[in-house]
């Protein structure tokens, strides 16, 4: 009987090894171009840990002393407004970011990682959101479109604006089948397009360069260099201005500069990049000169943080901050945060 106890726990054992095994090589066939092109939404919901999903639900009380009040939608529904969510997971959740203006319409930029769309659609729910006015989509990478399949379902949007650029993953895949099947119209964006949100707010595109798309995109070495192409969106309300950067690099920046000069110069920046040092180049930082930048998603360089601020510049993380709000009544800017953080590097001024 031991003998045979024995054989059957072997015999599971390399059962258990086996499928192991067996699971390190499907997740690395799984990096290829070909698996992630047949990979669904639906399946990266089945690898969702629950215990993360639970952990996303539920917002800790002492470090968010000031949810309430940063999604009372009702109490600045007649100011123009910035929101960014602050998404949650170990790896790369990404960004999403609401506008909202005093005549109620609304544009959404960007859905975060396919793991953290009910973190989305529940901010949006909490703010009262029924609709979308615009949605646009910086890049096709993961960590910006991954919950819009799950957008475009939960809520009507109008106008969906994105690249000509196109990516082999499924992401992307599931994006398009979203569009189309949700009947969404969609429009590409590059340079010198411009277009209105509600009466009050002009959206510009700044990058990519008109005509550049979709040839340059199609030999990349490498699908990490789509970034280069992001999306750059210059909102004006009144005599305050955002500048949206998508993940642009240093080079784009410097092209940024040499092309617009002066007016790149805006009161809010959405730090490129997330923060990461691939970008936020000193000449750029300095033409944009905003009073006000954002870094989103849970990678930043310390470094980086400490540049903004020698500048003066007055800088929000989301990992350190939670959800932030941006508040403009048409002439100054005022920022509400969940929690309290001061960058411990700062120097003595």
């Amino acid at each position: 009987m031991n003998d045979l106890l024995r054989s059957w726990t072997v015999f599971l054992m390399f059962m258990i090894v086996s499928m192991m095994s067996a699971a390190c090589a499907l997740g690395e066939e799984g990096q290829s171009e070909s698996a992630n092109v047949k990979e669904t939404t639906a399946q990266m919901e089945e690898r969702t840990d629950a215990n993360e999903k639970k952990a996303a639900e539920e917002t800790s009380k002492d470090d968010a002393m000031r949810s309430e009040e940063v999604f009372d939608s009702a109490k600045f529904n007649e100011l123009f407004t910035v929101r960014y969510f602050h998404l949650q997971h170990p790896s790369h959740p990404g960004d999403s970011i609401l506008i909202q203006t005093p005549d109620g319409r609304s544009m959404l930029i960007d859905a975060g990682a396919p793991y953290v769309y009910l973190q989305l659609v529940r901010y949006l729910q909490q703010l009262r959101v029924e609709s979308i006015d615009a949605v646009v989509a910086t890049h096709p990478h993961s960590d910006h479109i991954g919950g819009f399949p799950l957008v475009l379902k939960a809520f009507d949007i109008g106008r969906f604006y994105l690249l000509d650029i196109y990516n082999d993953r499924f992401y992307y895949h599931d994006m398009m089948k979203a569009i189309e099947r949700e009947e969404v119209e969609h429009e590409y964006l590059e340079g010198g397009m411009s277009f209105k949100l509600g009466d009050e707010v002009t959206v510009e595109v700044l990058h990519p360069a008109a005509g550049v798309l979709p040839e340059a995109a199609e030999d990349l070495e490498e699908e990490w260099m789509i970034n280069h192409f992001s999306l750059v969106l210059k909102v004006t309300y009144k005599d305050t201005t955002f500048l949206f950067t998508g993940d642009i690099f240093s080079k784009q920046e410097l092209e940024l500069v040499d092309a617009y000069g002066e007016e790149l110069k805006a009161d809010f920046l959405h730090v490129p990049h997330h923060g990461n040092a691939s970008s936020s180049s000193l000449p750029f930082i300095q033409t944009v000169a905003p009073q006000v930048a954002v870094m989103g998603s849970n990678i930043f360089e310390i470094g980086l943080v400490n540049r903004y601020e020698n500048e003066g510049i007055d800088v929000y993380l989301t990992e350190m901050h939670g959800n932030i709000l941006i508040i403009s009544d048409g002439e100054q800017l005022e920022v509400m945060t969940e929690k309290d953080w001061q960058n411990p590097m700062r120097r003595a001024k």
